[in-house]
């Protein structure tokens, strides 16, 4: 549902909507990391910096959060 409102641009109700999964089911990279996609989707780059880390704790190897990470550090000058 998260991921059909976002693509809605019911941005405040598909992060609503995906908190809510991820409080569910905590450990799931996949739901964190469509925290991130909604959260980046906003502009708030801090949080779903943070979910792509948090992805990524949870399942290293989750490729979608490695280039969600890598597209949302800042570049070193």
């Amino acid at each position: 549902l998260a991921m059909i409102r976002r693509a809605a641009g019911q941005l405040r109700e598909a992060r609503a909507a995906q908190e809510l999964a991820v409080a569910i089911r905590p450990l799931d990279a996949a739901f964190v990391y469509n925290l991130a996609l909604v959260c980046r989707a906003q502009g708030d780059l801090d949080v779903a910096l943070r979910c792509c880390e948090r992805a990524l704790a949870l399942a290293p190897e989750f490729e979608p959060a490695q280039r969600l990470r890598a597209a949302l550090s800042p570049s070193p000058d």
